[in-house]
């Protein structure tokens, strides 16, 4: 059931909703991304202040996937790439999302073209 507030939400300071939305578990926020852009502004921080950027291939991108099976492998390393290429793109077209990440992580497990090199 949703959540109804009285009044509007800027009636609350931000920095009391960003208290509130802190206590969100990370798995939902993207949710609240939407919701309006207040709520956008204080969850994205948290969202993206912090990433990973995946490139995998080879046998030792598999081995650090720690998957058996291959299908399973292609699926997650496609996954994983193809958001690491979204938020590249995101960071290198707009400033606003570029100052969000604080720390960026490179995982790199290659030797082939990958999505980087196709996009």
């Amino acid at each position: 059931m949703p959540i109804v507030l009285p009044g509007p939400v800027h009636a609350i300071p931000p920095e009391v909703w960003s208290h509130i939305l802190h206590e969100v578990p990370k798995p939902n926020l993207p949710q609240l991304l939407q919701v309006c852009s207040l709520f956008h502004d204080i969850v994205i921080w948290r969202l993206f202040s912090s990433i990973k950027i995946y490139f995998i291939g080879s046998e030792r991108g598999a081995e650090m996937l720690n998957m058996t099976h291959q299908s399973w492998i292609d699926e997650c390393s496609r996954k994983l790439m193809s958001k690491s290429w979204e938020i590249l793109n995101r960071i290198s077209r707009d400033p606003r999302f570029a100052k969000v990440v604080k720390s960026l992580s490179v995982i790199a497990f290659g030797d082939g073209a990958s999505i980087f090199e196709r996009s």
